[in-house]
């Protein structure tokens, strides 16, 4: 194992890595191996197991249960569906356009220069959760975590793609064969939403299922409400879900967190139980740096996310620069998930799966032990076989079980 890649936010070899396509996600890959959208015959699949009183294809809880954690999660997906789910295929489109939605023309055209990068940088930190954001961190924009395109909404057969370029113009535009991003635009501001702890325990049974879907609802509303801000200060600001960049490592470079063996990022406060949104702009905010927790070799010894996969996507084995599948993109020194493998599973088992978030030992509210644990993690990593032993110990992976979630 490399003492180097320890030490270091991650590693890129320049000359292989190029930026990636989000046609190559598994939503967008499994969709067009399956001819309609994934997430129909992901319904359907729910719906299945709602009429026989089951909560997702390998857990059953009875009708009345059931029924009402599809209803908790279609009200929890209502805002991620207006935006547009996820936001893949939705870039410039609807709320997630790229130019300003409702700000009068006479803020966006007025740029108040006397503003320092720091004091903006606390200025939208803060508007960032006033909107609701779990916590924000500032990144220099990275162009090569930008997708070098987008696949549009996919309704069978071959969806059309359009490149992400950048060009040297004042404001975001889109023609018939590209989105173009002002060359001006060098920053991301990076957000975090915490799930229901004791919702996401359940996975992969509905309940976490409508956390995350709530997850994504708050991303939504919060990097479109930010981006609106950013505008009404005289700014540039291209609001994005999952879509126009890579969130991890946008995340890691705005300070944020560090990458695990499950391929998410692991923070400090919340561990992986986060969804991730972005905003990039031309405001000149001062960058957060990348922080250093430990994770990495707390994640050598753990697997314990690998070992309640339930579709065997995380490795077992140490990181490479080779991907799992078509959905991986080489070049990066890390851990490779077969993600395609993974999506075909949240189908069969109409339920999202969260197992990794559920079960990663960073995952648990606050509190004296667990914080120590983590400082120790950081600090002592000698001790990390002993922490992956206490959780267990302290039952840690046990599930929560779906009909006690309501009368909590």
């Amino acid at each position: 194992m490399s003492e180097e890649w320890l030490e270091r936010p991650y590693m890129v070899d320049e000359d292989r890595y190029k930026r990636f396509s989000s046609a190559d996600i598994a939503f967008n890959l499994v969709s067009r191996e399956m001819g309609r959208p994934w997430v129909q015959e992901y319904l359907k699949n729910m719906i299945k197991n709602m009429e026989k009183g089951r909560i997702s294809s390998l857990s059953g809880e009875g009708y009345e249960e059931v029924r009402a954690y599809v209803a908790l999660y279609a009200g929890a997906r209502t805002f991620n569906a207006v935006v547009g789910p996820y936001g893949e295929g939705r870039e410039n489109l609807g709320l997630l356009s790229w130019n300003p939605v409702h700000v009068p023309e006479f803020l966006y055209r007025r740029r108040e220069e006397y503003f320092s990068p720091e004091k903006l940088s606390g200025i939208v930190k803060r508007a960032a959760e006033f909107y609701g954001a779990d916590k924000a961190g500032i990144a220099k924009l990275d162009r090569k975590w930008v997708y070098s395109e987008t696949e549009r909404e996919m309704n069978g057969g071959e969806p059309k793609r359009k490149r992400i370029v950048f060009e040297d113009v004042e404001e975001p535009y889109e023609d018939d064969e590209k989105l173009v991003i002002p060359e001006k635009v060098n920053r991301a501001v990076v957000l975090l939403f915490k799930h229901e702890y004791r919702f996401i325990k359940c996975s992969p049974d509905l309940p976490a299922t409508a956390a995350t879907n709530f997850g994504y609802a708050k991303m939504g509303f919060t990097a479109v409400s930010l981006a609106e801000f950013i505008r009404a200060m005289g700014y540039v600001a291209i609001p994005c879900m999952n879509d126009t960049a890579l969130s991890v490592p946008l995340a890691i470079d705005a300070g944020l967190g560090e990458f695990g063996r499950h391929g998410l990022l692991i923070t400090p406060e919340f561990g992986s139980n986060i969804r991730i949104a972005k905003v990039l702009t031309d405001m000149p905010l001062k960058p957060d740096r990348p922080v250093e927790l430990g994770i990495k070799r707390f994640c050598q010894v753990c697997k314990v996310c690998a070992e309640k996969c339930p579709s065997s996507s995380i490795p077992f084995d140490g990181p490479s620069w080779e991907g799992k599948s078509r959905c991986n993109n080489p070049g990066v020194y890390k851990w490779y998930s077969d993600l395609e493998k993974c999506l075909r599973f949240w189908i069969a088992n109409g339920a999202s799966c969260t197992n990794c978030v559920a079960y990663c030992p960073f995952t648990k509210p606050e509190g004296f032990l667990h914080d120590l644990a983590r400082w120790c993690i950081k600090h002592i990593p000698a001790l990390n076989r002993l922490w992956v032993w206490m959780d267990k110990l302290l039952g840690y992976e046990k599930k929560e079980r779906a009909e006690r979630v309501w009368n909590r």
